[in-house]
């Protein structure tokens, strides 16, 4: 017989509430939504793949979701929330507008690369899926917005910056991400901190400042690497 798969809880009386049974059962439907996903796409991916890999039943999902696109809105805001949950914590602990963006920006990419399959369905796979979907990702890039905005803030001339200067910064900092995941590099994403911080300091610090961050988190890149190395 095949084992129970993790995090599934057995059948029978095991004492639990009954919201924490609806909470792991909710978990690990998105989560299977993801992984299912990360290897068939949307448009292949079925109820079936994903009951069967999260190992609850039919119904159980229904109760969860109205249906399939349901179920990946729910894993794809989940997967938001946390990033932006993490790289928010990052980015609060820097002291200077220079630490508080490489902090956050080496939160956001080290988080890509610890689930790259997440990181796929963040970037690449809700592309495919519904109207709904592609409305929560672009709300989602807002969010991401508004960190950048009150960077602007912390400059000593926020009053001079363009409007739209930080949808620019998010845009391109997500298009270097974006072509890296696509080309299947999500484990290796982090190598793009130093040409990110660039892109995200230039507009706010001038070219010399940002070249100096971007010097001094390549050397950073470098010291990590060797001590992984070792």
């Amino acid at each position: 017989m095949s084992p129970v798969p993790p995090n599934q809880l057995r059948g029978g009386r095991h004492g639990l509430p009954r919201e924490e049974v609806v909470a792991s059962q909710r978990r690990r439907l998105m989560d299977a939504m993801v992984a299912a996903v990360a290897e068939r796409g949307f448009a292949a991916t079925t109820v079936a793949d994903v009951i069967s890999r999260a190992g609850v039943s039919r119904s159980t999902f229904y109760e969860q979701f109205s249906d399939k696109d349901d179920c990946f809105v729910a894993a794809h805001n989940d997967l938001i929330e946390r990033l932006i949950d993490f790289v928010s914590a990052a980015y609060v602990r820097g002291e200077s507008l220079e630490d508080k963006v490489r902090l956050g920006l080496d939160a956001f990419l080290q988080a890509l690369a610890a689930r790259p399959e997440a990181a796929r369905f963040a970037f690449i796979d809700v592309m495919a899926a519904s109207p709904r979907a592609h409305d929560q990702h672009r709300d989602a890039v807002r969010r991401f917005v508004a960190i950048f905005d009150e960077v602007g803030e912390l400059t000593d001339r926020s009053g001079e910056l363009p409007a739209s200067l930080s949808r620019v910064v998010v845009g391109g900092v997500a298009t270097l991400v974006y072509e890296e995941i696509a080309a299947g590099r999500q484990t290796s994403v982090r190598r793009l901190l130093p040409e990110a911080l660039y892109l995200a300091l230039v507009p706010y610090l001038g070219h010399e400042r940002a070249l100096e961050e971007m010097a001094s988190a390549s050397g950073r890149d470098g010291a990590g690497a060797a001590e992984d190395a070792a």
